[in-house]
């Protein structure tokens, strides 16, 4: 991955993204989930609408398949074979977004 992808910490500006949506090394990931009680559906509003060569990435997929609590960290292997399994290396940078701005691209991070 190129120097400047690091980009000066974890954040990156859109003028940034727009220059490296070809890179190999990089992925952009739609991190979109909602509520239950707010009735959308992430993963459909991704269809409908995402950044050009994003992956809708599904977070509630990621948790701990064995917790009760959903969101739930899981252990670290369980976390890198799902990454593995949506085609996520370590060598990858990404950029997480979702459509609320601030709701579960943090999280994800």
């Amino acid at each position: 991955m190129p120097l400047d992808a690091v980009n000066s910490g974890s954040l990156v500006t859109t003028e940034w993204l727009a220059s490296h949506l070809e890179s190999p090394w990089l992925k952009v990931l739609d991190i979109t989930c909602h509520l239950p009680n707010a009735k959308r559906d992430g993963r459909l509003e991704f269809q409908n609408e995402h950044v050009p060569g994003a992956m809708y990435f599904d977070l509630l997929g990621a948790g701990d398949p064995h917790s009760i609590f959903s969101h739930t960290l899981p252990d670290p292997q369980y976390f890198a074979d799902f990454f593995g399994s949506q085609g996520i290396a370590n060598e990858d940078a990404l950029v997480l977004y979702d459509i609320n701005g601030i709701g579960s691209s943090p999280r994800a991070w």
